[in-house]
């Protein structure tokens, strides 16, 4: 009886640790969330600064809302959908800024910030096989907001004409479209494929 009282105890007394730590981990992940959500806010500044709050519409720089949100209230497929597009808004990002010759400091955080936060927020979560479809939505459906809510001049999110050096291989903008959905689409799917072989989504201990 001692003995079997014991091992309960002893039992009792590992899960309080275990639960513990899983709280303390959980805790300070959710910590980071507040990253993405100050990037988010400095380059608001940055372009309310030029009149430009428009920009903030662009793909990699609200994603730093979404990834903010999916990890203050731990909602793995947000951060999922928001690393999907940091992925490559990365390397968009820098040839837009050698086209443009614009390097504010609110422009890395939101970037290079962003990413390196989704980074750790996918390992923590791991990927899965439908999040690709969702980030696909989430950019089409931003891009229409864009026709409605920004000018026509800054383009966001290529909502009213072609990226720059692509103006004379369409012929019509929903040739262009078309084709940027479909790349979009097969981009996103591979890339989904690839982070659920390297980071298969399963049961961890901020879960």
């Amino acid at each position: 009886m001692e003995s079997s009282r014991g091992i309960t105890v002893s039992g009792d007394l590992f899960n309080m640790r275990e639960e513990a730590h899983k709280n303390t981990l959980s805790f300070s992940f959710r910590l980071l969330g507040f990253f993405p959500l100050c990037f988010f806010l400095a380059h608001l500044r940055y372009h309310f600064l030029y009149g430009t709050p428009e920009n903030l519409l662009w793909m990699c720089n609200f994603s730093n809302l979404l990834l903010a949100a999916g990890i203050l209230f731990h909602i793995p497929v947000l951060i999922r959908i928001a690393f999907l597009w940091a992925i490559p808004g990365l390397p968009l990002w820098m040839v837009d800024m050698l086209h443009t010759g614009d390097y504010p400091v609110s422009t890395f955080l939101s970037h290079a910030g962003g990413f390196a936060i989704g980074l750790i927020g996918i390992i923590k979560v791991g990927a899965d096989r439908i999040s690709w479809f969702y980030a696909l939505i989430y950019a089409l459906s931003i891009q229409q907001v864009c026709r409605f809510m920004t000018p026509p001049e800054l383009n966001v999110n290529v909502a009213f004409r072609p990226y720059y050096g692509w103006e004379h291989t369409f012929d019509s903008y929903i040739k262009w479209w078309l084709f940027t959905a479909v790349m979009a689409a097969a981009a996103l799917w591979l890339m989904g494929e690839l982070l659920l072989r390297i980071l298969p989504h399963k049961k961890r201990l901020l879960e």
